[in-house]
């Protein structure tokens, strides 16, 4: 959205009965939504996957924990997800969410 009297803001929409509505309930959620969707755009099922099971370790997770839970391939997954900043590795094998950037501003 943007516009002379509005601040410029994203929000996600979808069709219902043939009507645009928000994704959400307020303003507030269908921004979230459109930023995951943003987010999502390129990743693959097995990656969302694998960043929705890491963003409830808060304290991070073990490589051999996501391959116990995902396969032998999850490694690759963490590789890409690293190498793309969706993942940081603290040190060997020990994986963690970065940090959300809104948080740093306030």
């Amino acid at each position: 959205m943007t516009g002379r009297d509005v601040i410029e803001a994203e929000y996600a929409l979808k069709l219902q009965n043939g009507v645009w509505v928000l994704d959400g309930r307020t303003l507030a959620d269908a921004a979230r939504a459109a930023r995951q969707r943003r987010e999502d755009g390129d990743l693959g099922e097995k990656s969302r996957q694998i960043l929705d099971w890491a963003a409830q370790q808060p304290q991070g997770f073990r490589s051999k924990d996501a391959v116990e839970k995902f396969g032998a391939d999850a490694r690759v997954y963490l590789a890409r997800l690293t190498e793309a900043g969706r993942l940081d590795k603290l040190e060997r094998g020990l994986y963690v969410l970065p940090p959300d950037p809104s948080w740093e501003a306030a």
